[in-house]
């Protein structure tokens, strides 16, 4: 289903706040799938996509599953 965008915004900010970019990152984009349970938990394993390679982007890919981990559950 659907998520409602007030569910995704806070989704969003809850993730920026647990997330530590690496240094080096800033023009680095990350695009992260996730499914979730209906308690907000995850479905499994995150997916985490970068624009690039190398050690930035493997930084970058490891800080968000970071965030991702520090921001469960979602709900």
């Amino acid at each position: 289903p659907e998520i409602p965008q007030s569910e995704l915004d806070a989704l969003r900010a809850r993730l920026q706040m647990n997330w530590s970019p690496p240094a080096g990152a800033e023009k680095v984009s990350i695009s992260i799938y996730v499914s979730l349970t209906r308690d907000g938990r995850l479905a499994g394993p995150p997916r985490i996509v970068t624009s690039g390679r190398g050690a930035v982007f493997d930084a970058a890919r490891e800080s968000a599953l970071r965030a991702v981990l520090l921001s469960v559950p979602f709900n």
